[in-house]
């Protein structure tokens, strides 16, 4: 099985409205001048990864995985000066987080995350940047897709930028994001393993025969 987006939003304290049917695997990443608890609009169970901060943001990539879905499905922090990214996937397991790891800085425009290295193939990463200020103009290198990003407004909240990658083949990485507009910064970036399925193809011997399916 290969993970799935199925849907993504984004917004100021709370994401916008997803429609998160068929999803199993919700990621929520924040950015704000404070660590929060976070929560959604059907009531699941959030798991948060390691807190990054340089002292003046901080950023965390919080998880929920066998979620109740559906339509109008919004993500939210605490405060009113957190900026909020969301996505759902499908194609986890059960205990899908695998590694982290983060990097922090001060009056700076580029950051990368630290590096990890997926346990298995076909992972999914998932990457999240917070950055005050006045940032703007998110982007993230390696092949990652970015999904979403709320550009700071000094005095009023934070600014964050959420991006995955499926990485087919297990391999160190390390991406580095870019902004404009000199900032402090938390870069975040984790793995979270795929669930196992029956592939289409098939292995036969050299007589033809029928030996069992590709996994």
């Amino acid at each position: 099985m290969i993970y799935s987006l199925i849907a993504n939003a984004s917004g100021v304290t709370t994401t916008g409205a997803m429609d998160t049917t068929g999803a199993d695997l919700l990621i929520l990443f924040f950015g704000d001048g404070d660590t929060e608890a976070v929560s959604d609009n059907k009531s699941n169970t959030w798991v948060g990864l390691t807190a990054g901060g340089p002292g003046f943001g901080y950023g965390r990539i919080f998880y929920a995985q066998n979620p109740i879905v559906g339509t109008g499905h919004t993500f939210s922090a605490t405060n009113t000066t957190a900026a909020v990214c969301g996505a759902a996937f499908s194609g986890s397991i059960t205990s899908p987080f695998d590694v982290e790891n983060g990097g922090t800085g001060l009056s700076i425009t580029a950051l990368s995350t630290g590096s990890i290295t997926p346990t298995l193939d076909n992972e999914l990463l998932i990457s999240g940047l917070e950055s005050g200020g006045n940032s703007t103009g998110q982007t993230i290198d390696n092949g990652f897709n970015l999904l979403n990003a709320v550009t700071a407004v000094s005095g009023t909240h934070y600014g964050a930028a959420l991006a995955y990658k499926i990485q087919t083949t297990s391999a160190a990485i390390n991406p580095q994001w870019t902004w404009t507009n000199a900032a402090e910064a938390v870069a975040r970036i984790a793995s979270f393993k795929v669930a196992s399925g029956i592939s289409s193809a098939n292995i036969t011997s050299s007589a033809g025969r029928f030996i069992g399916w590709i996994r």
